[in-house]
C-alpha cells in the first residue's frame, strides 16, 4: 500500500469509524431499521415516500509540495423541503507529519491579507458597492471570519463554506481562491 493510500485510509478511518470493507450501512442497518419501524407504528399514516433517504460521500486526495489536501464531498436527503450536501478540507503537513490550521502555514499578517483579498473577491462576485456590506448581497452577517476548511492548490489558497455557513442554502456552497501572488 502506497503512503497517500496509507494516509486516506487513516483519515477514512478516522471520519468513519473503520477503514474496511464492511460498508456502514451494514452496520447501522438493525439501527436504521428499529428507527423506521417505529415511525411506521407510532405514525401509521406516515406516507411511505417519507422514509426515502440517501447518502453519498467520497474522500480524494492531492499531493501540493510537502502538502496533503484531503477533500471530503457528502451529499444527503433525509426528508424535508431538499437534500443537503457540502466539502470540507484538510491540509497535512508531511514534514510535521499532521493536519495543520491556518495559523500554522501563515503569520498574521498573511491571514489580514487574505482575509481583505477574501472579501474583496466576494464583493466583486456579488457585484457590492465599498460602503455596501455583505448583508446587503443576502449574507448572515457583514462579518466575515476566515474559514478553516480551506486548502491549497496551483492557483492559490481556497476558502470553502458550505450551505448556510455564511448565507442561505439557495447560495450554495461559496469558495474562494485567492492567487498566491494577490498575497
Amino acid at each position: 500500500m502506497c503512503k497517500l493510500t496509507t494516509l486516506l485510509c487513516i483519515v477514512s478511518g478516522a471520519l468513519f469509524l473503520s477503514c474496511r470493507s464492511v460498508p456502514v450501512p451494514a452496520i447501522a442497518q438493525p439501527e436504521l431499521l428499529a428507527n423506521i419501524a417505529d415511525l411506521l407504528v407510532r405514525f401509521p399514516d406516515t406516507r411511505v415516500e417519507m422514509l426515502s433517504r440517501h447518502y453519498n460521500e467520497s474522500i480524494t486526495a492531492a499531493d501540493y509540495g510537502h502538502y496533503v489536501i484531503v477533500k471530503r464531498t457528502v451529499d444527503y436527503y433525509a426528508g424535508g423541503a431538499h437534500g443537503s450536501y457540502g466539502t470540507e478540507y484538510w491540509v497535512f503537513d508531511r514534514d510535521l507529519a499532521r493536519f495543520v490550521t491556518l495559523g500554522d502555514i501563515f503569520g498574521a499578517d498573511e491571514r489580514e491579507a487574505l482575509h481583505e483579498a477574501v472579501v474583496e473577491s466576494l464583493r466583486k462576485r456579488f457585484e457590492l458597492a465599498r460602503d455596501e456590506g455583505l448583508t446587503a448581497a443576502g449574507f448572515f452577517s457583514d462579518e466575515l471570519v476566515l474559514t478553516e476548511n480551506f486548502f491549497l492548490s496551483g492557483e492559490g489558497v481556497g476558502f470553502h463554506w458550505n450551505p448556510y455557513e455564511l448565507a442561505p442554502y439557495v447560495f450554495g456552497e461559496i469558495e474562494v481562491v485567492v492567487p498566491y501572488k494577490s498575497r
